[in-house]
């Protein structure tokens, strides 16, 4: 369960980062959908988990892989461009674009459980369960840990796919 950010701990926190967290709340209060690019092996772990409103450890295994970050990083209503120019544009990867609408239960939920990503000193142990903003390219993106997966996943009423961008060839498996 995510922990609430007592206004004493904000506090701690530079001007500059309550300041960031204003905005990434004002940011996802004003946007549409969550939105994550996806490769075909990332995509079936979810369309799998879909209809599950509560997921086991095993869930949780098949969507973060031991090989991966165990984090999800989603952008707010665009496809977010890799710094990596070549990841935009490999065959077959990031097929299809996962699309989560906000709803006001999301929107309650970042309001109330917003961490700062990149805080100094790094997240402490007791806010590894919080959704977390951090600022990429002067956009704000949403981080989801897998220490916090599951209470987000059970606010979740409506998953769609689009496809995703592609450069070269057609994707395999849609």
């Amino acid at each position: 369960m995510p922990n609430p950010i007592p206004p004493d701990h904000e506090s701690s926190w530079t001007p500059k980062v309550r300041q960031l967290r204003s905005k990434a709340i004002m940011d996802v209060e004003q946007a549409n959908f969550l939105v994550r690019r996806v490769s075909a092996e990332e995509r079936e772990p979810y369309e799998k988990q879909a209809h599950l409103q509560s997921l086991t450890p095993q869930h949780l295994d098949a969507l973060f892989p031991k090989s991966v970050e165990p984090i999800k990083v989603f952008s707010l209503d665009t496809r977010f461009r890799f710094q990596d120019s070549q990841r935009n544009y490999d065959q077959n990867a990031y097929c299809s674009t996962m699309l989560i609408p906000i709803t006001p239960k999301l929107i309650d939920y970042f309001r109330r459980y917003f961490y700062p990503d990149n805080i100094k000193g790094g997240v402490p142990g007791e806010y590894r369960g919080n959704p977390a903003f951090k600022k990429e390219k002067e956009e704000i993106t949403v981080v989801i840990r897998k220490a916090g997966w599951s209470d987000f996943w059970e606010l979740i009423d409506d998953i769609e796919y689009t496809p995703g961008f592609m450069r070269y060839g057609n994707c395999t498996g849609f």
